[in-house]
């Protein structure tokens, strides 16, 4: 675990162009030895938390003239798409609410990956041939200073929804970007506009039919699994999803109200909400020890808590 703490970007300090007090690290904690030993030979996969990063891309394309709307239909710039989206705008698609069936376009949560597969064909197009991992590497990847890489050849295809494979530390970048609200903790830049990270945050689970199918989905089963309606967890594991976020209430204030969170994961975990607070985990394939995901939420009150008791240490890239 590594966890961080990111003050709105405009609080920051140019003066000797060093930060003020906009970044705070505890640093590593219940560290599985296995775990960090791998992670410190190199990339390790993320599955889904690529999705993320796919994101921002369109946004920052959207931001930038190439994509009109996020509105736009899929097959308006992948003109190969299967059937199974070709009705589907690319809003849908990155909010998993276009459903299993043509009939159910924007009124059912499914969440997918194969849906995921014309995207670099679809950057090739929009940018006039410029690949998929130019693009991401040149408007998402370098800006924020993450060292990872895309594996075409992934397990987990398709490769622009699970293939990022992360270097130590782009987890921590990845969180504090999006809890600045756009701008990269390492290297300052704005990745994608404020607006633009609010509309990944904006749950767009609205209505009974879609957020009923969204009870009923494997994921979500999967994570509320485990808590089986524990007291721990008042306001229920997650809430909605944003564009590639899940949203929650994991914390709640010293005045007892509940803190707005978000969350990504695969074979690790992003989460940061409305305070600041940042934490990521990781774990990976064939390590018998996984993270728990009630150990991460417990790790999360935890520093949350120490974080409201103003106990923060300072930390720098």
């Amino acid at each position: 675990f590594h966890w961080g703490y990111s003050s709105p970007s405009d609080d920051w300090s140019d003066e000797h162009h060093r930060p003020q007090s906009w970044w705070f690290q505890h640093g590593e904690h219940l560290v599985d030895p296995n775990v960090t030993q791998h992670l410190q030979k190199g990339s390790y996969d993320t599955r889904c938390v690529t999705k993320v990063l796919t994101i921002m891309l369109f946004l920052r394309l959207q931001e930038l003239g190439f994509l009109s709307s996020l509105d736009l239909l899929v097959s308006d710039t992948v003109h190969s798409a299967s059937a199974t989206i070709y009705n589907m705008t690319w809003r849908q698609l990155f909010s998993n609410t276009g459903g299993a069936k043509q009939s159910r376009l924007g009124e059912e949560f499914v969440y997918q990956n194969e849906q995921w597969e014309p995207i670099p064909e679809a950057v090739e197009t929009l940018m006039g041939g410029m690949s998929f991992d130019d693009a991401i590497k040149h408007y998402v990847l370098e800006p924020m200073g993450l060292l990872g890489r895309f594996d075409h050849n992934t397990t987990f295809p398709p490769y622009a929804a699970r293939g990022y494979l992360a270097a130590p530390g782009d987890l921590m970048i990845i969180g504090g970007t999006l809890a600045s609200r756009g701008v990269s903790p390492k290297t300052r830049k704005q990745i994608v506009s404020a607006a633009s990270v609010e509309l990944m945050l904006t749950n767009t689970i609205i209505g009974e039919s879609l957020t009923a199918s969204m009870k009923r989905d494997k994921i979500y089963r999967d994570m509320e699994r485990v808590y089986n309606n524990n007291k721990d967890f008042p306001f229920g594991v997650v809430d909605g999803y944003g564009l590639g976020l899940w949203t929650l209430r994991w914390r709640t204030s010293a005045q007892g109200f509940p803190i707005r969170g978000w969350l990504t994961q695969g074979f690790g975990f992003i989460y940061f909400d409305a305070t600041g607070l940042v934490l990521t985990a990781q774990t990976i394939r064939g390590i018998s020890s996984r993270l728990n995901f009630l150990g991460f939420v417990a790790v999360i009150r935890e520093i949350g808590n120490r974080t409201l008791a103003g106990i923060p240490y300072e930390y720098s890239f």
